[in-house]
């Protein structure tokens, strides 16, 4: 809890299930289905006790309200951790892992990506596929977020001809001519701007959009923080920003914050927390999934 007010998460509710001698995870996951007030659920789990009325329970609200497992005792020492703290026989992680994804439940491994994930389905929901475009001011973040994304299933959509001429109106000679799309150093908000409309006008090509921001002498992050809110409000697709920084990134985060669009101040754990939702959404062999068809 104490973390997650410097982050201003918000927490509808914090259960602590503890050994389940009488109400279980089924009734508590049950409860926050039904609470409008919560847009998405978190589970830290050592033992499943009911498995088929767990399974029953969540999914029937998985389609429409997102749920995100941390499941502890994946080793053998931590099994044993689990049995001393609750008495709960931990079990095969690879069967309580292929029945989460079965029920629509998301598996992470951490506090900060169970957070990360719910944070970003709850403010965007699923994206259709997991075609991503990358828009930067920084050429070196541009290559990490093509490695980040080949790590974590994501596929870089590809740039027809007639695209990248459109985009060569707009953009400095020495742009990449390629996704991602490095617009150089020197770029200003308005520089995002007519990027942004050429992709709002291409939307069939795209699912997901990676904004990269980092503070430069010419850029003002508070007008790129503005104009990354009227690019998501052109948009029905998944929109993930990176505004990266310091102080001069405090007022534009606040501006995202506000506009309910999430915002990771690391560009891997952005990449990690996407992949963990489209290859969870999409099957690794479903062309139409991957291309949001």
């Amino acid at each position: 809890v104490d973390w997650s007010l410097p982050e201003e998460i918000g927490l509808s509710a914090v259960i602590s299930v503890g050994n389940q001698a009488d109400l279980t995870f089924e009734d508590f996951v049950l409860f926050a289905g039904n609470d409008p007030n919560t847009r998405a659920i978190i589970l830290y789990a050592e033992q499943i006790r009911y498995g088929r009325r767990f399974m029953d329970t969540v999914s029937k609200i998985t389609p429409e309200k997102p749920v995100v497992v941390i499941k502890a005792g994946a080793s053998a020492v931590g099994q044993k951790a689990a049995a001393s703290h609750t008495g709960s026989l931990a079990g095969s992680h690879a069967v309580y892992l292929a029945a989460f994804r079965q029920a629509g439940v998301i598996p992470v491994n951490s506090i900060r990506g169970a957070f990360q994930t719910a944070e970003l389905l709850a403010s965007e929901g699923y994206p259709k596929g997991t075609r991503a475009i990358v828009i930067t001011n920084a050429g070196g973040f541009g290559v990490l977020s093509s490695d980040y994304a080949e790590q974590n299933g994501i596929v870089m959509a590809e740039f027809s001809d007639d695209l990248i001429r459109e985009l060569n109106e707009v953009l400095p000679p020495d742009w990449s001519r390629a996704n991602p799309i490095d617009m150089v150093g020197d770029s200003s908000a308005d520089r995002f701007a007519r990027t942004f409309d050429i992709m709002i006008k291409n939307q069939q090509i795209w699912d997901i959009a990676f904004v990269i921001a980092v503070p430069s002498a010419i850029s003002d992050p508070i007008r790129v923080a503005n104009e990354i809110v009227r690019f998501s409000k052109h948009t029905h697709k998944m929109i993930v920003g990176c505004m990266i920084g310091g102080d001069s990134m405090k007022t534009p985060l606040r501006i995202l914050r506000d506009a309910q669009i999430p915002n990771f101040p690391d560009l891997e754990d952005a990449f990690k927390a996407v992949g963990m939702i489209g290859n969870h959404r999409c099957s690794a062999d479903s062309k139409e999934c991957r291309h949001g068809e």
